[in-house]
């Protein structure tokens, strides 16, 4: 499985900004299983007021952070 960071797009600099986890398959099969990842991106420009908000399938979590 293939992890990247995708922002999201907003007209204005929110307080968080939003930042989805995305996980696809080439081949498109995939047995169930839990297996460590890493992932990273630049936030230059997409850092909101307070920080970042990252966005998994189950859960979210904010990350204070200041520009």
């Amino acid at each position: 499985m293939q992890v990247s960071l995708m922002p999201l797009v907003y007209i204005r600099q929110p307080e968080y900004w939003g930042i989805e986890v995305i996980g696809y398959l080439e081949g498109g099969i995939c047995l169930p299983t839990v297996k460590p990842y890493t992932a990273a991106i630049r936030l230059d420009g997409i850092i909101g007021t307070e920080g970042i908000e990252v966005i998994g399938a189950n859960r979210t979590e904010r990350i204070a952070c200041k520009p």
